[in-house]
């Protein structure tokens, strides 16, 4: 009979035991299961912050060359394209971008084009027209009808007759055999609508394509673009890359009046 009793007495503190373990491991799992199918709220959403905007100088040709100014925002949702002439007598120097190239280099065009639109120009690109052509060659082509009707004849007699489709190095063979004929309101518009063209056709690759490109040959290129520069254009692309992106432009010619206030429209 005493035995029976210790036995018994084992059993039922041996069962409670179990039950208690049992009871713990299904709150534990219960209320697993209820965090998971909770909507959650306060989540970090990756949105644009204050530094996704970066603007770019970029300086095209050696002995004729052409200079564009392309800000990437992905804070707004644009890429604004402004093309200038080599030509344009900045008043904060009396000198042109073309003579200030000569002069003191693609750093001196940047300072003055700053100082002259009072913008903020976060990276500069200096290359030649093949360089150019190697930087987006692999970027895809799209039609030629796409391009305007008023391309300058000198350009269409360089262009593949008959192409449907056109590519990056395709216009910059031609804009190289044609650049002296350029610099005019017709001229730089053209060179502003294929930019524009490329970089619409071709806005979830530029990052990718451009940034190997650029890593893999980048002592062909003078640049200030260093890897943490192209991981910022990265990133503000694959922010334009998902909405809908505005594309903003402007040329502007050696005999423009309110380029600053054309400029300051665009950019800011």
């Amino acid at each position: 009979m005493k035995k029976f009793r210790v036995f018994l007495k084992t059993f039922i503190i041996t069962l409670s035991l179990m039950s208690f373990c049992y009871f713990i491991l299904y709150l534990s799992i219960d209320n697993k299961a209820s965090v998971t199918g909770e909507n959650k709220f306060d989540v970090p959403i990756n949105m644009p912050r204050v530094n996704d905007s970066k603007t770019l100088f970029l300086e095209v040709g050696k002995e004729n060359p052409f200079f564009f100014i392309i800000k990437f925002n992905a804070i707004e949702g644009k890429v604004c394209i402004v093309s200038i002439s080599p030509t344009y007598k900045y008043k904060t120097s009396d000198l042109t971008l073309a003579e200030s190239l000569k002069k003191a280099g693609i750093m001196q065009c940047v300072l003055e084009t700053s100082k002259e639109f009072d913008i903020k120009i976060d990276y500069f690109l200096e290359c030649s027209w093949q360089e150019l052509g190697l930087l987006i060659g692999d970027l895809s082509d799209f039609g030629i009808e796409s391009l305007s009707k008023n391309m300058p004849k000198s350009i269409q007699n360089f262009l593949l007759k008959g192409a449907e489709n056109i590519d990056g190095r395709t216009i910059v063979n031609a804009a190289e055999k044609a650049s002296v004929f350029l610099d005019n309101e017709l001229g730089l518009g053209f060179l502003n609508e294929s930019a524009y063209l490329i970089i619409k056709n071709n806005i979830n690759l530029l990052a990718e394509t451009c940034g190997k490109q650029m890593k893999n040959n980048f002592n062909k290129f003078n640049t200030d673009i260093n890897p943490e520069g192209m991981k910022n254009f990265e990133r503000i692309l694959n922010f334009l890359n998902i909405e809908g992106v505005e594309y903003p432009r402007c040329v502007i010619t050696k005999n423009t009046i309110n380029a600053d206030e054309q400029i300051s429209e665009i950019l800011k």
